[in-house]
């Protein structure tokens, strides 16, 4: 026997004497600059009276007796500044100040080219300075960049004048000390490539046989300051060169057939240039088939399909080529030449597909496209069917006596088909088998026959109870 004894606490409380005391505290160390005034802080309690100082030379240029002084000095060195308090008994707290010296010189600014177009790479650059980093503000919308030599791209401004930015560059060693400068650039404008086919139904296209008469009309709206117009036709032809370019009635003949890349190229009185590509297009909508592979009804998925895609050798480059189907999967573009074949892998029941013009069915469709129009192509229908997926749940466990009722529940997913009506089936056939055959009976529900047929008669039910009457181990399949 165990006894617990409980004892009384018994607690003396002692007068409380508060003696006079004061907290003080400072942030962390820090780096400053010499001839810079910087302000540091320090928090209290108690309210005590301060006094900073600092060792071996005093640097507290003013606010000595206030939680925020500031320091200043011409010699670079490090310091311990002291800060104290009293009342009624005395508090001290220090930090290290180190003082660095400043930036030699203020940095300059270096520029690949005074006079300079706007669009085409800018090169800044400083002269360096030992452990000292560099970081530039072009003045514009681009992100910053850090290093002594730098690189701006200035967006291109269309139209007739110029445009100035202010560049600003950062110099800062590793006491924080900084210093800047900044210079004003001036760029010019760049010249309007614009041209325009006011004549052809669509544009810079010609849907024919026969040759192209491309009649373009002069669009740039800085015409008046344009010294040069160079035009490469795309076709292999002379190129056009000249100080200037009519406003109506310029004519090239393409005696070909296809696409075209015709680049315009306008120089201005400054000698700044701009150029913009036409595509130019000469012949007809695009042939394009697409090849039935055959077997495409009641599939079981998932099921690869492969469509050949034929007629199309003739067609011009810059013809595009776009796959669809109905299944969900997203569209697929080639650009001329596509492959030889398309290969699509049905993974769902074609069941409750829309758009072919057969419900319940897919569709491969291929679409060939170009500036005068386009020509299509499909197979269909195509049907594929989802199996079904066997399983079952035993109760009350795997391992039972003799003579106990054991219940099977059927719990297979049903398959979805797509039957000769046109029309989707679920329905599953499903039946049981047990191995051995012997030292069993079935009390409730049936077994159904070892071969399933389309007569629901033959099929199993959905609960079967079943009496094992002699020990073993014995096989249950589910057969859907």
């Amino acid at each position: 026997m165990r006894n617990i004894i409980l004892f009384g606490l018994f607690y003396f409380l002692l007068p409380s004497y508060i003696f006079g005391q004061c907290t003080l505290n400072l942030g962390p160390d820090i780096l400053a600059c010499k001839n810079s005034a910087v302000a540091i802080s320090a928090s209290a309690t108690g309210n005590p009276n301060l006094n900073w100082s600092s060792v071996p030379v005093d640097i507290i240029s003013s606010g000595e007796n206030t939680l925020s002084p500031t320091i200043s000095t011409s010699t670079a060195g490090a310091y311990l500044v002291i800060l104290k308090g009293n009342n009624n008994g005395e508090c001290v707290d220090s930090m290290n100040i180190t003082i660095g010296d400043s930036i030699a010189s203020y940095p300059e600014i270096f520029i690949s080219s005074e006079n300079q177009c706007s669009g085409i790479p800018f090169e800044f650059s400083t002269t360096p300075e030992d452990q000292v980093t560099y970081s530039w503000d072009f003045g514009d919308s681009s992100p910053k960049d850090t290093g002594f030599i730098v690189s701006n791209t200035y967006k291109a401004k269309i139209g007739i004048g110029t445009i100035d930015y202010t560049v600003t560059v950062n110099a800062k060693n590793s006491f924080g000390c900084i210093k800047s400068s900044t210079k004003k650039i001036t760029l010019d404008h760049v010249p309007d490539a614009s041209i325009y086919d006011y004549t052809s139904l669509i544009p810079f296209t010609n849907c024919g046989t026969g040759n192209f008469d491309l009649n373009i009309d002069n669009t740039s709206n800085t015409y008046s300051t344009n010294s040069l117009y160079e035009i490469n036709w795309g076709d292999g032809s002379t190129e056009y060169s000249d100080a200037s370019l009519p406003n109506t009635g310029t004519i090239h003949s393409y005696t070909e057939q296809g696409f075209f890349t015709l680049e315009l190229t306008v120089t201005n009185q400054n000698g700044c240039v701009s150029s913009k590509n036409y595509t130019v297009y000469n012949g007809s909508n695009p042939a394009v088939g697409i090849g039935n592979p055959g077997n495409t009804v009641s599939l079981c998925v998932p099921h690869s399909l492969t469509f050949p895609i034929t007629g199309v050798s003739e067609n011009a480059t810059g013809t595009t080529y776009t796959l669809t189907t109905n299944t969900g999967s997203p569209p697929v573009t080639y650009s001329h030449p596509p492959p030889d074949n398309y290969i699509h892998n049905f993974t769902t029941s074609s069941c409750g597909a829309t758009g072919a013009s057969v419900p319940n069915t897919f569709i491969v469709e291929i679409r060939a496209e170009n500036p005068c129009g386009y020509s299509v192509a499909s197979v269909q229908p195509i049907t594929t069917s989802v199996p079904p997926i066997a399983n079952f749940e035993i109760s009350p466990d795997t391992i039972a006596c003799t003579n106990s009722i054991i219940t099977f529940t059927n719990t297979s997913i049903d398959g979805v088909a797509f039957n000769n009506y046109m029309a989707c089936d679920s329905t599953t056939k499903s039946g049981w088998k047990i191995t051995p055959s012997t030292g069993w009976t079935v009390n409730g529900g049936s077994i159904g026959n070892s071969t399933l047929s389309n007569n629901p008669n033959s099929w199993g039910s959905k609960v079967l109870g079943v009496t094992f009457s002699t020990p073993g181990i014995y096989d249950i399949s589910m057969i859907v």
